[in-house]
């Protein structure tokens, strides 16, 4: 007969218990029932055993809310160039990369583009707040293929898809979020995770 062993997933240093409840409490079911949560491979029980982790537990992570997607597609616009101070973070490859796009020396470059902001740094802005590196002619970024990370994830900053209300504030300052192409969850999530914003 196949059964189901229905547990709840305790998860201690990155690993599960192998019994992380009392037998006692173990429920188990017929295989044709219903199925209660997702099946996971078990080693050291029959092959005809299976573990089930309940829809509902701890251990079946949520999806965030924007699991499906989202759209951008840069407009070109340079509106994330410019406007009221702040701050572009660069770390040493970035300037490194930055000064060779520019054909200079990493000093020079430094002393010319780049402040210190308690132990990190940012890229300097003209006193009305626009990026140094902004060609206001073209209206685009003067060394975008080498631009920084912070650029380079932008719109999928934290700070931008903790929920729907912020991403709509995205989309209502910046002309090319909500539009264009369909970025994956996947994709979003690795630029999510390049740097925390």
């Amino acid at each position: 007969m196949h059964i189901r062993i229905c547990v709840r997933m305790h998860m201690r240093v990155g690993l599960p218990r192998r019994f992380p409840m009392p037998r006692s409490k173990l429920k188990l079911t017929r295989h044709r029932m219903t199925p209660v949560g997702i099946e996971l491979p078990v080693f050291g029980f029959s092959p005809r055993t299976q573990l089930v982790v309940p829809r509902n537990s701890p251990a079946m992570s949520e999806q965030p809310w924007y699991h499906e997607g989202l759209r951008f597609t840069c407009s070109q616009c340079g509106d994330c160039c410019t406007g009221a101070p702040g701050y572009v973070w660069v770390n040493k490859e970035e300037i490194a990369r930055l000064a060779e796009t520019l054909e200079m020396d990493v000093e020079m470059f430094e002393d010319h583009y780049v402040r210190k902001v308690g132990v990190r740094k940012s890229l300097k802005e003209f006193p009305n707040g626009d990026c140094l590196l902004f060609d206001p002619e073209s209206r685009g970024c003067s060394v975008y293929e080498a631009r920084p990370r912070q650029c380079r994830t932008w719109p999928f900053w934290d700070s931008n898809i903790r929920s729907e209300e912020a991403w709509e504030a995205t989309c209502e300052a910046c002309p090319g979020s909500g539009k264009g192409k369909l970025h994956t969850l996947a994709q979003i999530e690795t630029q999510r995770k390049v740097m925390r914003i």
